[in-house]
């Protein structure tokens, strides 16, 4: 359902959904779309239902349902290019009486007692049977059939509480308007016109009722370091987003608790607050209420690490919502779950946007689906895609303790909490698949050659036993060290993939020996780096470096997410 008539208005705007009024209300009124026996069968309470073009099933989808908290808005610019008239002389009681036993509604009706008349308008595909059924009472010159006239109409919810109300009435002021009426349940405005209806007048009636921001709230899932950064720099550029859509943190969860104000939370103190108002939740709870949200949009921000997040990705896709996520356990899921995931996403056209999953706050996934839209064919992606082994090489000298310097990255906050899951590559690996998929490679876990850093009697150690036993990583590590400077190189933790003109995969994760003038092997401490091969980059890469890691990068990675998602979404497109 648009916003009006496509074949006759541009620039409409798909509605994501409708309270069962006001698409029984445009159903009244003669929607294209919609038919009132539509609705018969459909238990309010319980259902929702979705509309959708037969024609072109993989457009978007507007739902129909009992939603809470629904604002006065405007939704709808309905229009008929003929309506029919009929004049009753109400001195003739039995007519009168006779009129409440027609089974078909009139679209709108109204009474002029000076003049002893009623009106009746009706949609011009009615007039057979009313004809008909007028003959059979014998009204004869008691009811004048009037021809000529055309209706437009807004509807939404409690519309005379809009400021389009004011717009309809203002812009119509220049009409032929023959009636203009408030119908009785408050969810259309409606004017017969005497005169017929051109595209221009309704292209400009549309333009001037739905000249509005749309609006989006936000949940954000995850409040820890990356989450308070990018709450902070949300409400600093709060005011430049608000002149693209209306947004607003509607809630901010951890894995045990949520704060949720669908007006809008006040990010000024928003930690003392969410100690003070979250309430325990269970997000699969959340999910079937996140829908009846008054917004326009919904999207999940996922600063998570979570498996079980990741995993509901289907049921938020399918619930409506979109997804901006810094969570790499959704793009590196198994294989099945992944195309779960983009099936879903695309039967319900939700988007899903996650640079940060992969170089922090870096442009990659940006620069390689440009390349890829222009026409050009990724061929091979390398580098060092994590920050942590990046600062674990760089400070890795003769004479330094590889297990020392693993210590201070974790005190420093630097690797994972169990800094095995750093040193067996994990990381990379979800990187890897992330990247892979991402220019339409089918590639998982199994695929994937991988070195692990961690020898296999220190794997599956509670992590204070490892802690503990950490210097034993210290002679194989030194001895590579040496290995490698016996060539002039040194050793650096590589991730690569490459596509052979067969379309044949390799991929692995591991150590490899780099000259130490290389670029690889000189970049600041913590600093990712990745060369790319394509048919035009094929003598020389193209090259994307800077920070991998760091919560204000990966903040700003996150709130450009969320720029694109804006730029997509205020259009309606």
């Amino acid at each position: 359902v648009y916003s009006a008539d496509p074949r006759k208005v541009e620039r409409v705007v798909s509605l994501p959904t409708l309270d069962w009024t006001e698409a029984e209300e445009l159903a009244r009124l003669g929607s294209p779309v919609l038919h009132p026996r539509t609705f018969q069968p459909v238990d309010r309470q319980r259902m929702v239902i979705s509309v959708r073009s037969s024609l072109k099933v993989e457009n978007q989808q507007t739902r129909i349902g009992q939603f809470q908290n629904t604002q006065p808005r405007g939704k709808v610019f309905t229009s008929l290019s003929e309506v029919v008239l009929f004049k009753v002389e109400l001195q003739d009681k039995a007519l009168v009486k006779r009129l409440d036993e027609l089974e078909l509604e009139p679209l709108v009706s109204w009474t002029e007692p000076e003049n002893h008349q009623q009106y009746l308008v009706f949609h011009q595909n009615h007039l057979d049977y009313l004809t008909g059924w007028l003959d059979s009472l014998g009204a004869g010159d008691a009811i004048t059939q009037i021809r000529g006239y055309s209706m437009v109409a807004i509807v939404g919810n409690r519309i005379q509480e809009t400021d389009q109300f004011s717009t309809f009435k203002l812009q119509l002021s220049e009409q032929k308007v023959r009636r203009f009426a408030l119908t009785q349940n408050g969810d259309s405005a409606v004017a017969i016109l005497e005169q017929k209806l051109d595209n221009r007048l309704l292209n400009r009636l549309h333009s001037q009722l739905f000249n509005y921001r749309r609006s989006l709230g936000v949940l954000v899932i995850g409040r820890g370091n990356i989450g308070t950064a990018w709450l902070e720099l949300f409400r600093q550029q709060r005011d430049r987003i608000n002149q693209v859509m209306d947004v607003r943190v509607i809630g901010i969860a951890n894995s045990r608790r949520l704060w949720l104000d669908y007006n809008g939370v006040e990010l000024t103190q928003w930690a003392d607050d969410f100690d003070r108002l979250a309430r325990p939740y269970v997000l699969t709870e959340l999910l079937r209420e996140l829908p009846n949200a008054p917004y326009d949009e919904l999207v999940v921000i996922d600063l998570t690490d979570a498996k079980q997040v990741a995993q509901l990705y289907p049921s938020l896709f399918a619930n409506g919502l979109h997804i901006i996520s810094a969570n790499k356990r959704a793009g590196s899921a198994d294989e099945a779950l992944y195309r779960e995931i983009r099936t879903i996403q695309h039967e319900y056209e939700r988007e899903w946007l996650y640079n940060t999953t992969v170089g922090a706050g870096l442009p990659l996934n940006y620069a390689i689906n440009d390349l890829r839209n222009s026409g050009d064919e990724i061929r091979s992606i390398s580098g060092i895609f994590s920050g942590t082994m990046s600062w674990l090489f760089e400070n890795f000298t003769k004479g330094v303790a590889f297990s020392s310097l693993v210590q201070e990255a974790k005190e420093r906050g630097y690797s994972e909490p169990d800094p095995r899951e750093d040193l067996s590559c994990q990381d990379l690996v979800r990187k890897l698949l992330i990247l892979a998929r991402e220019i339409g490679l089918n590639l998982d876990w199994q695929d994937i050659q991988v070195q692990s850093l961690v020898p296999e009697n220190l794997r599956d150690i509670p992590l204070n036993d490892f802690m503990q036993r950490i210097s034993e990583l210290d002679e194989p590590m030194a001895a590579m060290l040496d290995e490698a400077a016996k060539d002039g190189k040194v050793p650096r933790l590589l991730a690569s993939f490459t596509v052979s003109d067969e379309q044949r995969v390799t991929a692995q994760v591991g150590i490899e020996y780099i000259p130490e003038g290389d670029m690889l092997a000189n970049l600041i401490p913590g600093e990712n780096i990745f060369v790319i091969y394509t048919d035009w980059y094929s003598e020389m890469p193209l090259v994307i470096s800077g920070p991998g890691a760091g919560k204000h990068v990966t903040a700003g990675g996150v709130q450009s997410d969320l720029n694109q998602l804006l730029g997509k979404l205020a259009v309606g497109a």
